[in-house]
């Protein structure tokens, strides 16, 4: 649906595109001396920081069939943001199709043909409240050909859930480390655990907690818990997540073994004790999923929020519903603040449209049993501020925007940018990207072909992708040099490289230091990542 919404975008014409241009320099140099235009009052919006400061969004990552639904879905289920008659209901469902171990992934894989497969095909979205943090849970589809809905998620989320597999096997097939005769390198090139880490880390994400899943079936072995964390950890810094900002939990989610800590869980009916096989060397207060979801260090956002009052609005448009009158946009508020009744502009179309109305995950009801038993509800952080009216950095609310007819509401699309009308970010074709090219790969037999000038890749920012060439390759440091080489011919497998790259139509973008979110990139090519960047100068293309 995304991607269907996304290529019916028009492509302007030069005179347009050149009028658009000239109007996002004005905008620009403006950006540098202006505060943002939302006219919030200073009070309201300190009230905004209080209540968002311990909110985070969240996106569960995995190879297909890792249990990463079923463990949200008992993660639900023991803080009561479900009901036990729920998962009772669901079970009976489940079990009349013979899919009944397939209950608790229900809870997030509501839609049929979810369910008549056992796989996630779309982003679900929960809201998980404790008594330290507001969750946005972002469960991602693990299927190779479901990634480009599996970035989309990404691209909403400050912290990583990387769920993998303990049964011996099924790590390996989805780390890419599973012996294949069909492939001379002796792996499999199918697995999507380092490609759902790679991206995740290009597209903003900045911590991981690794849930080892299905230690039931590996008798809680602390020998196979350890070989998982050692093959992982150097593959995860060489991506960019630090030792001190990943988290590694063993659990059961099909059988809830230590997703909640066993001496402060309330509801006894979903006390679930540790297993003796795995207290016996899990133990000295080591975390329990929760305690790793609480204890998170602050994500970047929290950062904007600071800043919110000056800096210029930039809300990126993730997919597009109707609803009567009304189109609604589900969109991540990377930077900026604004509130029901104001004027904004959808970027790169140019149109002017109203924010009618908004709706937070945070703000859906939650079951009384919830309420009861954790001693909070959705009004507690933020009983002074009416969050229906209000959006700041970090939070991904849905809007309904009036003011535009029929046929521009059918041009609206994911990747698109809401703005202030006089603040506007810059837009262009070609841009100037400092790019990491990741290195030749068993699990990656794309990146054995060097990038060239030229080359034509498919370019992934936040919830948009399309097609971009390699225009110039300005320099290179190739792997263990230290000074870079002018005019390259080529870009191999390790290499830092200076390129410039150009888009086929007029896209939003800026540089990365202005705004993190539209200045990432990803490049990609037959389905595989082969480079990941940021944008350090936006450059005029007429």
């Amino acid at each position: 649906k995304n991607k269907a919404v996304a290529t019916s975008t028009p492509t302007k014409t030069k005179s347009a595109t050149s009028k658009q241009q000239q109007s996002t320099k004005e905008s620009d140099k403006n950006d540098d001396q202006s505060t943002a235009s939302s006219s919030i009052p200073p009070h309201v919006i300190q009230k905004l920081q209080a209540a968002t400061k311990s909110q985070y969004s969240m996106v569960v990552l995995g190879h297909v069939d890792a249990g990463k639904s079923t463990l949200m879905g008992q993660l639900l289920l023991q803080t009561n943001h479900v009901s036990q008659r729920l998962v009772s209901k669901l079970e009976k469902e489940a079990s009349q199709i013979g899919k009944g171990s397939f209950a608790l992934a229900w809870v997030l894989d509501s839609h049929e043909n979810e369910r008549e497969r056992g796989v996630t095909m779309e982003i679900a979205m929960k809201a998980l409240r404790t008594t330290k943090r507001s969750i946005t849970i972002l469960d991602a589809p693990g299927h190779a050909e479901l990634v480009p809905t599996m970035m989309t998620g990404t691209a909403m989320a400050d912290v990583g859930l990387l769920v993998v597999s303990a049964p011996p096997s099924e790590f390996e097939a989805g780390f890419g480390t599973t012996n294949n005769k069909s492939n001379n390198s002796g792996a499999t090139a199918k697995g999507q655990t380092r490609e759902h880490v790679t991206l995740a880390r290009g597209l903003g994400v900045g911590q991981l907690v690794v849930a080892v899943n299905k230690m039931d079936l590996v008798g809680y072995s602390q020998q196979r818990f350890d070989e998982i964390c050692r093959k992982l950890k150097p593959f995860l810094k060489q991506v960019g997540f630090l030792p001190k900002r990943t988290t590694f939990v063993p659990v059961s989610g099909y059988n809830g073994i230590n997703i909640m800590p066993t001496s402060t869980t309330t509801n006894t009916k979903n006390d679930k004790k540790l297993p003796k096989e795995l207290a016996s060397w899990y133990k000295d207060g080591k975390p329990s999923l929760l305690d790793a979801l609480n204890n998170v260090d602050e994500p970047y956002h929290i950062k904007e929020i600071s800043n919110a009052a000056n800096k210029p609005l930039r809300c990126i448009i993730m997919d597009v519903y109707r609803e009567g009158k009304y189109v609604l946009v589900q969109c991540r508020v990377v930077q900026g603040t604004c509130q029901v009744g104001e004027k904004l502009l959808v970027n790169p179309m140019d149109q002017q449209v109203q924010l009618s109305r908004m709706e937070h995950p945070s703000t859906a009801s939650m079951s009384m049993e919830h309420v009861m038993n954790t001693g909070t509800s959705d009004d507690d952080s933020s009983s002074s501020v009416d969050r229906t009216k209000y959006a700041i950095a970090g939070d991904l609310p849905t809007f309904s925007l009036v003011g535009m007819d029929a046929a521009t509401a059918q041009r609206l699309g994911p990747g698109q940018v809401l703005s202030h009308v006089t603040m506007r970010p810059p837009i262009s074709r070609k841009a100037q990207v400092q790019l990491v090219v990741l290195e030749l790969s068993s699990g990656n037999p794309n990146s054995s072909v060097p990038i060239i000038r030229g080359a034509q890749l498919l370019l992934h920012m936040h919830s948009m992708d399309l097609p971009v060439i390699v225009s110039k390759l300005q320099s290179v440091t190739p792997k263990g040099a230290t000074r870079p080489v002018d005019k390259p011919r080529i870009l191999s497998g390790g290499s830092h490289a200076i390129v410039e790259l150009l888009t086929k139509r007029p896209i939003c973008i800026d540089a990365f230091e202005k705004c993190r979110a539209l200045g990432r990139v990803v490049l990609r090519r037959g389905g595989r990542t082969v480079a990941m960047g940021i944008v350090e100068k936006v450059l005029d293309y007429n």
